[in-house]
C-alpha cells in the first residue's frame, strides 16, 4: 500500500495521471465530443500493468466519488449508496470471476459514468425514458434480453419476450425489471465484459494505469463515443483502487 501510495504521488507530481470526478450530469451521458487521445509514458506508473486485487470496499468508492450522495429514504429511489456499490462490484466480480485490477477499474467506471454516479438503475432521458433499457451499465434492451436469459430464462418465456423492438413497451420493462435489484444491476457491466465482449477479458487488454485499453473496449466493446467524462471517471477509480 505504502508503495502504491508513493507511485501514484510521484505520477501525479510529475503530471502523468489526470485528476477528476464526475461532474457531467447524467442527461449528457453519452453526449460529450470525442475528447483528443490520451497518452502515458510507460514508466514506473505502468509498474504491474497487469496486476490482480481483492475486494473492493466501501472507502475505496468513497476516494473515487467523494461527493456521491444518495437518499436512502426517498420513495422509488434508484440511487445505490456506495456500500451497497462495493457489494454488488464484489458480488459480480466474484460470478464472472474478474481478478484483474484493470478490469475492476474498467467495470466500475463504465458503470459509473453510464449510471451518473449510481444514481440511475433505468434510462430516463430523452425522456420519458427508453424503454427496457437500464441496470448500472444501461445496458439497451437487445443486452437486457440477453443478460435476462442467462439468469432466469423460464421467466423471460413466460413473458413470450422476443429481445427485439416487436416487444411492446411493458414486456421490454418487464423483462429489464428481472434484472434491477442490487447484485444483478452492478453485475451487469461483468456480464457484458465475460459474455459480449470475452477478448478484452483475462487478455491482458486492459491495463492498469492506462486509459487506452479502457478507450478501445468503450468504442470497440460498447459501442460508445470516448470522451473526457468517461476519462474523468476511469482516473478518479484508477486512482482510489
Amino acid at each position: 500500500m505504502l508503495f502504491k501510495s508513493l507511485r501514484l504521488a510521484l505520477c501525479a507530481a510529475f503530471g502523468l495521471l489526470g485528476l477528476g470526478i464526475l461532474a457531467a450530469p447524467y442527461p449528457k451521458a453519452n453526449g460529450y465530443p470525442l475528447a483528443e487521445a490520451h497518452t502515458y509514458p510507460l514508466v514506473d506508473c505502468m509498474a504491474n500493468s497487469d496486476s490482480e486485487s481483492g475486494s473492493i470496499t466501501s472507502d475505496q468508492l468513497k476516494a473515487a466519488f467523494p461527493s456521491h450522495r444518495c437518499d436512502v429514504s426517498a420513495a422509488n429511489r434508484e440511487c445505490a449508496t456506495l456500500d451497497e456499490a462495493a457489494a454488488g462490484f464484489n458480488y459480480a466480480f466474484n460470478k464472472y470471476n474478474i481478478t484483474r485490477r484493470a478490469e475492476k477499474v474498467a467495470m466500475i467506471a463504465l458503470a459509473s459514468y453510464e449510471s451518473g454516479s449510481f444514481a440511475y438503475n433505468i434510462n430516463h432521458y430523452p425522456e420519458p425514458g427508453r424503454p427496457g433499457q437500464g441496470t448500472r451499465a444501461m445496458l439497451m434492451y437487445n443486452f437486457i434480453y440477453k443478460y435476462a436469459m442467462d439468469l432466469y430464462p423460464d421467466e423471460v418465456k413466460q413473458l413470450s419476450a422476443q429481445g427485439t423492438d416487436s416487444d411492446s413497451d411493458d414486456i421490454k420493462n418487464e423483462v429489464r425489471a428481472l434484472v434491477l435489484n442490487n447484485n444483478d444491476s452492478f453485475a451487469s457491466s461483468s456480464w457484458f465484459l465475460v459474455k459480449v465482449a470475452p477478448q478484452f477479458h483475462d487478455s491482458g487488454k486492459l491495463k492498469d494505469h492506462n486509459p487506452d485499453p479502457f478507450a478501445d473496449y468503450c468504442k470497440e466493446a460498447v459501442g460508445a463515443d470516448w470522451n473526457e467524462g468517461r476519462l474523468e471517471v476511469w482516473t478518479a477509480v484508477d486512482q482510489a483502487l
